[in-house]
């Protein structure tokens, strides 16, 4: 039977609806759709960048050191654990200890979003060779620990004397394997596990895919050369569904463009300033945890259609900022506002600015039903021909022609009995509004 390969432009129409993990995977052992590849947008739902690694639509690519302990030497507890979360997520220099140096270092393309303040590696002096002295005492003690316990009536009521040994060796082992860099380092001793770059990808259709190459290039150089083979040099614009993004440097390629329609974010000011170059297009959504009033001045913030804030700490989120939010739809979390607050808010959408109609607030507070009749006794009191249209529901009308609804909705709290959210709409006229008789 004869097979007909696909047209140039039947191959783009293909891989543009492909899922992107596997046009990954078919890019890179197909090398003759690569140019294909490249030419056709490439569309992903989610993504997030965080701790070396990121997570494409479910599926995580995870870059770690792996250690292979030598000559059948059992593997100590710690090395275990990260070998089976996919290796350290820290360089390693020649006898053992971690290296941060690369932590540092930036090349093209990369978008550095920690703080200002943050100077990156500050080392700590873990590796200092006066802590031999204070690990060997350590080590010292647990061992004379287990020779008391050989000797001795069970002492421990809660484990049985195998058990008590059994942890008392694997604590020996640790403090052994933590020694082992002191010693190669003063003594001119080998490590004695060799080290590997592993890629481990993750998804929730079955095992994980491992790879391993030999140590040669530091973690960063790794990351950067796989984000370059999946977003590299393409001829469109990556689009993100959905992005979040951590106080990190993310390793990408030079000329990277994104087409974003969500992002989420903790540090507004410095995503702004560094990603902002990346983006083609006005971000649609913004999740950002706001930490100061400068971050209500950011052009990302103020432009987003559909805007949600979290308070980073007690009282950032107050009326004056709410006020001068020009967003169409927001979610406002942690606010420990105050009846008059919300009023402040309710004057200034019904006397002071023409809010375009179907703008909506929803204040999340976890509000009970007593706060909420309070505030709307007060609508009443100040504004006479305010009408109620539900329980504790009221539209307000405005100098503009539109009404201003203040309502609330029941939300699902394990911690509060009967929480609502307080929302704000815009609606454009009374005959519109429903009529409580």
């Amino acid at each position: 039977m004869n097979f007909r390969p696909l047209s140039y432009e039947s191959l783009k129409t293909v891989l543009e609806y492909m899922d992107p993990n596997k046009r990954f995977l078919l890019s890179a052992r197909c090398p003759s759709i690569r140019s294909a590849d490249k030419a056709t947008p490439l569309i992903i739902d989610t993504f997030y960048y965080k701790d070396g690694s990121f997570e494409v639509n479910s599926t995580v690519y995870k870059i770690g050191i792996y250690k292979k302990y030598l000559n059948d030497a059992e593997t100590p507890q710690e090395a275990r654990r990260y070998n089976a979360l996919g290796g350290m997520s820290k360089d390693l220099d020649q006898y053992g200890f971690e290296d941060l140096s690369g932590e540092n270092t930036l090349t093209p393309g990369d978008v550095d979003l920690r703080k200002p303040n943050d100077e990156g590696w500050r080392p700590e002096n873990m590796d200092d060779d006066e802590r031999i002295a204070e690990y060997e005492h350590e080590l010292a003690n647990t061992k004379s620990r287990l020779t008391s316990l050989k000797c001795s009536v069970n002492v421990h009521p809660f484990y049985d004397e195998k058990e008590q040994e059994d942890r008392l060796h694997t604590k020996i082992k640790s403090q052994m394997a933590r020694l082992q860099p002191f010693y190669s380092r003063r003594d001119g001793l080998p490590v004695p596990f060799k080290s590997y770059i592993q890629l481990t990808i993750t998804s929730g259709n079955g095992k994980p895919y491992i790879e391993r190459l030999e140590y040669t290039k530091k973690l960063h150089e790794a990351v950067k050369y796989l984000t370059g083979k999946f977003f590299g040099n393409r001829l469109h614009p990556v689009a993100i569904g959905r992005f979040r993004v951590y106080d990190e440097v993310m390793r990408f390629p030079v000329g990277l463009r994104l087409d974003v329609q969500s992002l989420s974010v903790s540090n507004i000011q410095i995503v702004q300033e560094s990603l902002t170059s990346l983006l083609t297009n006005t971000v649609k959504k913004l999740n950002v945890e706001v930490k100061s009033a400068g971050d209500f001045e950011c052009a990302m913030l103020k432009n987003a259609e559909i805007l949600s804030l979290q308070g980073g700490g007690s009282g950032i989120i107050r009326p004056p900022m709410v006020l001068n939010l020009t967003n169409l739809k927001a979610n406002i979390v942690k606010l420990g506002w105050t009846v008059e607050d919300f009023m402040t808010i309710v004057r200034w959408w019904v006397e002071d600015v023409e809010k375009e109609v179907g703008t909506s607030y929803k204040f999340v507070g976890f509000w009970d039903k007593s706060s909420i009749k309070d505030l709307i006794e007060s609508i009443k009191r100040q504004y006479e021909e305010a009408k109620e249209i539900g329980e504790l529901s009221m539209a307000i009308p405005t100098k503009y022609g539109s009404y201003v609804n203040v309502s609330k909705k029941e939300v699902k709290s394990y911690y509060n009995k009967q929480p609502y959210d307080i929302i704000f709409e815009v609606v454009p006229k009374e005959s519109d509004l429903p009529v409580v008789k």
